[in-house]
């Protein structure tokens, strides 16, 4: 998985999403935001015990899907380092089935 979006609509989605994550939770399922890269739009999920949300980008002037796939990554975690993130836009990279790293033109997280 890889793909690229712009900081503010990164930062907006993120924000969303991890607010319903909860800060504890047996399920890691619920703990974690899915974010799904297909061919043209990228999809972001999260969900506790009551709701769920799906936030879906097919602007391709804001979002640049270059490889398809998925993973679950912590949401609360997820949203402070892509909230300290400065630049136009944030890569998203997946390294092996369980490695994400998030990068901007100032910073770079693993």
């Amino acid at each position: 998985m890889k793909f690229e979006i712009k900081t503010k609509v990164a930062k907006e989605y993120l924000k969303k999403v991890s607010s319903l994550v909860p800060n504890f939770s047996a399920l890691p399922s619920e703990s974690g935001v899915l974010i799904s890269v297909h061919e043209t739009r990228v999809v972001f999920r999260s969900k506790n015990e009551y709701i769920s949300i799906k936030l879906e980008n097919n602007d391709l002037s804001e979002v640049k899907i270059i490889e398809e796939g998925s993973i679950l990554v912590k949401g609360k975690m997820l949203y402070e380092i892509v909230s300290k993130m400065n630049g136009d836009m944030v890569s998203f990279l997946q390294v092996d089935k369980n490695i994400l790293i998030v990068k901007s033109d100032d910073s770079e997280y693993e």
